[in-house]
């Protein structure tokens, strides 16, 4: 896609993950990628996440390390890498790990997300 590429936005704490979604818009799919320096798979994916999204200003990428910080890890159960949750506003859509992410299957999930008609904000 042409246009700005898509950046992630660093959650690294739940007070953090709670702000964000505080925040986002109903019509709005975020990616939350689950990554550590230790996964090679996971900058494969952030990789293909910036190739496949970028000029698409109605997807979000938030990106949590655990080599950083175990705090979200514990609260979403992480237990295989690479890890992405796909939501709709602030509902989780899917989630998608190990041997099941690969670009093909994140933008399926993306598709299935995006809201079959716009709200009406002023409703």
């Amino acid at each position: 896609m042409d246009g700005e590429p898509i950046e992630p936005i660093l959650v690294d704490t739940n007070d953090a993950y709670e702000k964000y979604f505080e925040t986002v818009k109903t019509t709005t799919v975020t990616l939350h990628q689950f990554t550590a320096v230790w996964c090679k798979r996971c900058g494969t994916i952030k990789n293909e996440i910036v190739d496949a999204f970028s000029g698409d200003d109605s997807i979000k990428w938030i990106l949590s390390d655990i080599t950083e910080t175990d705090e979200l890890s514990q609260r979403f159960e992480v237990s295989k890498m690479p890890r992405v949750d796909v939501y709709t506003g602030s509902r989780l859509s899917g989630s998608l790990d190990a041997f099941d992410i690969t670009i093909e299957n994140i933008i399926s999930a993306v598709e299935e997300a995006r809201p079959t008609f716009a709200l009406d904000e002023d409703f």
